[in-house]
This record gives C-alpha cells, sequence and structure tokens, in this order.
C-alpha cells in the first residue's frame, strides 16, 4: 500500500511537470566568470534533484558503513567476553581439581580482561598459597583490593584467612586490626579462629561479648568456645603457680561456669596442683551437693584426710541416692580403708564388683583381701581384673597337682 502512494504521488508529480513545460519552459542562465551555462527551468529542477538524491545516497552509504562499524565492533567484544568467561571457567575447574599451578594461570589471564577482575585474583591468591608462593599470593590480594569499591576489605580478610592457615596468626590478627572494621561479621567471626590460635583467651572472652551481642553465632556454638577461653585462662593460671590468683579469678565466674563439672574438675586438680588442699576439698564436696559427678566423686574420695569420719558420713549419706552406683560404692570402700574399718570396706569393694565389676574394684579388693592373708581369694580376683582388663589369658590346659 505504501509504494502505491509513492507511485500515486510520483505520476502526479510527473504530469503536472509535463503540463508546466508545455505552457511554459522556463529560462535559468547560470555566469561564473567567462563561463555561462543556459538551461530551462525544468531541466534545472531535474538536475538539482538529481544532485538532491546523490547526496541522500552518499549519507545513506556512510551511515550503513557506520553500523556495519559497530556491528564489527560488538562482534569482536563478544568474541574477547567468550573468550574471557571460557579462560575463567576453565581456571575454576582446574581450582576444583587441586590443579593450582594450571588455575592460577588461566585466572590470572583473564583477569586482565575481565571487567570485575576480584575474584580471580583472589582464587589465583588461594592457588598460590596451596603452592607454597606467598610472594605471588600477596601480589594477587594486592591487586584485588584494587578491583572495586569494598574489594580493599574484601581481599583483607582473605589474606589472613590464609595467614592463619599457613601458621601465621599474629601476621592474621595484624592484618584484621589494620583493616579498621572489627565490627563486621566475616572480621570477627575470623578473628575468633585466631585468637583461639594465639591461646589470647582474655582477648578472646571479650570479642565473645560483642559477637552475643550481634547474634552472629548460635548461644551453643558462642558457649563452646568461651568454656575453651575460660579453660585456656584457667590453664595459664595454674603454669603460673600462683594460687590466690586462681582463686580470685574463679570467684569472678559467672555461677554458670563454676558448676560447670568440665571446668570444675579442671579448677580443683589446679587447686591440688598448687598445693591448695583444703580449698580443693571444700570445692569438691560443695560441687558434689549440687550435681553428681563421677570425676567429683574420684577428688572427694581422693582429698578425704586419714582418720576422717565425716567424709565417710556424708559419702554414705548419698547412697539413698545413688543405691547401686558401682563408682560410689568403690569410693565408700577406700575411705573405709582410711579410717581402718577393714571389714566394712571389703563389703563395699564386694558390693561395688558385684554392681558393675571392673578391674579396679577387683584389684582393690584382691589387695586387701591379700593384706587380710586371703591369699587364694585374692589371686582369684587378679586373675578377673586382668580379664576385665582385656589382659586375660586364654583358657590352656595346665598340669595337675
Amino acid at each position: 500500500m505504501r509504494v502505491f502512494f509513492i507511485a500515486l504521488i510520483g505520476l502526479v508529480v510527473a504530469l503536472l511537470i509535463s503540463a508546466g513545460m508545455q505552457r511554459d519552459a522556463g529560462y535559468i542562465l547560470i555566469a561564473f566568470g567567462q563561463t555561462t551555462v543556459e538551461m530551462s527551468l525544468w531541466i534545472g529542477a531535474a538536475v538539482l534533484l538529481l544532485f538532491i538524491g546523490v547526496l541522500v545516497l552518499i549519507f545513506i552509504a556512510l551511515r550503513r558503513t557506520g553500523h556495519l562499524k559497530d556491528k564489527l565492533g560488538s562482534f569482536r567484544s563478544d568474541r574477547r567476553q567468550r573468550k574471557i568467561q571460557q579462560q575463567t571457567f576453565k581456571g575454576l575447574l582446574a581450582y576444583t581439581e587441586g590443579r593450582w599451578s594450571k588455575a592460577r594461570s588461566l585466572l590470572s589471564a583473564s583477569a586482565e580482561q575481565a571487567e570485575q577482575p576480584f575474584l580471580h585474583h583472589v582464587l589465583a591468591a588461594r592457588a598460590s598459597q596451596q603452592l607454597a608462593e606467598p610472594k605471588t599470593c600477596r601480589q594477587h590480594l594486592l591487586q584485588a583490593a584494587k578491583a572495586g569499591s569494598g574489594a580493599k576489605l574484601a581481599a583483607a580478610i582473605v589474606e589472613a584467612e590464609l595467614l592463619l592457615k599457613s601458621g601465621n596468626a599474629k601476621e592474621a590478627r595484624a592484618v584484621l586490626a589494620n583493616t579498621g572494621a572489627l565490627t563486621t561479621p566475616a572480621v570477627q567471626t575470623l578473628m575468633v579462629e585466631v585468637l583461639r590460635e594465639l591461646q589470647d583467651w582474655s582477648a578472646l572472652r571479650e570479642l565473645l561479648v560483642e559477637l552475643r551481642k550481634a547474634k552472629l553465632m548460635s548461644p551453643a556454638a558462642l558457649d563452646r568456645i568461651e568454656q575453651d577461653a575460660i579453660q585456656g585462662d584457667l590453664h595459664k593460671l595454674i603454669l603460673a603457680g600462683d594460687g590466690a590468683a586462681l582463686l580470685s579469678w574463679w570467684a569472678s565466674l559467672p555461677t554458670r561456669w563454676q558448676q560447670l563439672p568440665e571446668l570444675l574438675v579442671d579448677y580443683i586438680a589446679g587447686l591440688l596442683a598448687l598445693d591448695r588442699k583444703d580449698e580443693a576439698r571444700r570445692c569438691a564436696e560443695a560441687g558434689l551437693k549440687k550435681q553428681w559427678n563421677v570425676e567429683l566423686l574420684r577428688l572427694f574420695v581422693r582429698l578425704a584426710e586419714v582418720d576422717a569420719k565425716q567424709p565417710l558420713k556424708l559419702a554414705e549419706s548419698w547412697l539413698s541416692k545413688h543405691p547401686n552406683d558401682g563408682e560410689l560404692l568403690l569410693g565408700l570402700g577406700r575411705l573405709c580403708l582410711k579410717n581402718q574399718l577393714w571389714g566394712k570396706a571389703r563389703d563395699y569393694f564386694e558390693a561395688a564388683f558385684q554392681v558393675a565389676p571392673t578391674g579396679e574394684s577387683a584389684l582393690e579388693l584382691s589387695r586387701l583381701l591379700s593384706a587380710l592373708g586371703e591369699d587364694d581369694l585374692s589371686r582369684q580376683y587378679v586373675l578377673q581384673a586382668l580379664a576385665l582388663q582385656g589382659q586375660g589369658l586364654p583358657d590352656l590346659p595346665q598340669p595337675k597337682k
């Protein structure tokens, strides 16, 4: 339809021009210096139209040439991007497969032309770390830090992580401290591992206060970390050999930690190591009154003085709640020995062996029976103790007496 209208308009114009030429041809004179050009009006109009048409054709040709250049440029750009993507993909595959040298080579090459080279340099740095090439690793991290806004902090976190893995916890701590972003979740989480490695328990406990406020970890995970920090502080104080400092430190702990059996047992052991037997004895007794724990019971029995009636009386009061506890019966037997109650000790040892046969209860019974002159029965318990401890002899024929 469009072509039809154009043709119709062209036909009308041609008819009008033809009619005009028949009525009056017109006259045009063009003079330039000594040169003159004469023609009819209609021929001049035709020449002008022809000139305009040529200009239009030239314009169209130039425009099409520009489009061609754009298309050619776009084609080259797409081809380059495909090449970069292929290199990156191959580099990622090599990295995943543990082919560190190839991965670094491919990722480094693609990083030079990638629009966002941060990931390329980070993975290349990790590959260099696996190849034990810290200098190259550092170079890639510096390039990663220049990749864009926020890249500097991210690169520092990766650097600290790699330093920690390579055993340079002090340097990792310095890198994290220099970020100026100690409230950033990733920095705080990594700092926990750094401080644990450095065994800086006081600093770790201070950091845990911030972590609890930020709720970056589950309460259970934070409790495990804090328990490790408290135990680390405890062992440090024990090694320092300052009993007064140990007592003061323990008193400053929250009650929930003082009542934790694992910590309480370690604390009592520390008091014993520092010759603080009275404090250790009171601690073990108080702990058993609040909670039943085998390790605390053993410490309580161990700390009881010879000829001390009160520990035996207290331990016997626990029988009502723990009548068939082999550890309690064994402990009662030992407390009876400390009070020279031989018959009573034998009864408790026999009851302990009957309730929960162990090599330990058998040997205690054997030792007591030997002292009482019952050597044959004593030897039988020795054999049973060996069998219970996995050291029994096979059943083989023996010469007759």
